[in-house]
């Protein structure tokens, strides 16, 4: 089983917010305050930080398997 949000790197909504995670550069996540899922898919994020695990699976990040 993969995990959603490290996996699929899609906008997922988690307590409330839009969450992504994402690889571009090395894995980041990123936090919308808002459920619009239209403008958080334009708009930078309202928090955003770089991260080495997932917060949902806890993969390691930093490796490609």
């Amino acid at each position: 089983m993969k995990c959603f949000a490290c996996e699929k790197q899609e906008i997922f909504e988690e307590n409330g917010k839009l969450v992504q995670i994402y690889g571009q550069y090395g894995y980041a996540i990123c936090i919308w305050n808002s459920l619009d899922k239209e403008a958080a898919e334009t708009w930078d994020a309202d928090w955003e930080m770089t991260i080495d695990f997932c917060p949902y699976c806890g993969r390691d990040l930093t490796t490609k398997n």
